[in-house]
């Protein structure tokens, strides 16, 4: 009977044994095959999260190349009154190793080549890499007599006609825009007479008045700032009509370090009336259509977005 008794324990054993072993199996071989789900799962949600780390860096790149586009910068004009030497000797270097360029107002009493004048030669080297020129009125002329006498100077040097009149200080009058628009002037440059601004901040129908300041004048630095804050255009004038506006190698070498310094910040150019003007017509003409431009692809991106998120779901949820 004890025999007996210990023959049904082993087999009770060896059963029990048995029992765990093949739930241990059981375990295992689920084990397994939720590892095998897993990876599968992991295999599908890959490239999925691949193609969503993609939309969002399209997204953001998106997102930044539009503020970069819409963003309207400050310019800044270098504009010479005179065609004296020394804009070529010392600071067309400077200006060169900037990037910068200059404009050159032509007087119809100066040509390149006279004397105390910059040589032909280096006003062709100027124009060559990006300068630019405009005409100068002259207020001891009247109309006609000086237009012709431009004319004239435009032939001997070798250029064709600008479509940018400077005035000295103090000799802009408005009922000169008349006589200036039939002779295809757009831009008056002006220093400030009749209340107009000095900083300009929006291209007008028509022609278009930029204000001007001798470069030795008072509160220059504070005048390049508010340029910048109100992301508008200045002009700053060097010559020998007013003492305020005669070079001063420090005071020019001073103004480059300011330049400089919002330029490096991105938050200015210096450049050409031209380009300045331009850059204003952009920003306002193309700025609704860059706008619906930038949306769409917006729109676009959110909905391969949306699909892919739902996708990655549907495998999470087992579907």
């Amino acid at each position: 009977m004890k025999r007996i008794g210990k023959l049904v324990a082993v087999i009770a054993a060896l059963m029990l044994a048995g029992f765990i072993s093949f739930l241990v199996w059981k375990e295992n071989q689920a084990g397994k095959q939720r590892e095998a789900e897993y990876t599968e799962l992991q295999n599908k949600l890959r490239p999925l999260e691949q193609e969503k780390s993609r939309i969002k860096k399209e997204l953001e790149k998106l997102e930044e190349g539009y503020a970069e586009k819409s963003e309207l910068t400050a310019s800044a004009v270098i504009l010479f009154t005179d065609l004296d030497e020394k804009i070529y000797t010392e600071m067309y270097p400077k200006m060169k190793n900037r990037g910068y360029v200059g404009v050159l107002a032509l007087p119809v009493s100066q040509l390149p080549g006279q004397s105390g004048c910059l040589s032909q030669e280096q006003f062709d080297t100027l124009m060559k890499a990006g300068w630019k020129c405009c005409l100068k009125w002259e207020e001891k002329m009247d109309h006609e007599e000086w237009f012709k006498a431009c004319e004239e100077m435009m032939e001997k040097i070798g250029i064709s006609q600008p479509d940018i009149v400077y005035f000295p200080q103090n000799t802009y009058k408005s009922q000169s825009d008349e006589f200036l628009v039939e002779k295809g002037i757009e831009i008056v440059v002006h220093h400030g007479e009749r209340g107009l601004p000095l900083v300009v901040t929006e291209v007008e129908d028509g022609m278009w008045h930029p204000g001007s300041r001798g470069l030795r004048e008072s509160k220059t630095v504070q005048l390049l700032e508010e340029a910048v804050e109100l992301k508008g255009n200045i002009i700053f004038t060097v010559g020998s009509d007013i003492e305020s506006e005669n070079y001063n190698e420090s005071q020019f070498n001073s103004m480059l370090t300011w330049l400089k310094r919002y330029c490096d910040d991105q938050q200015l150019v210096v450049t050409d009336l031209w380009e300045a003007r331009e850059q204003r017509k952009r920003a306002e003409m193309g700025s609704g259509e860059l706008k619906e431009s930038y949306e769409e692809e917006r729109r676009q991106l959110e909905e391969e977005l949306e699909v892919v998120e739902g996708e990655m779901e549907e495998l999470l949820r087992g579907e």
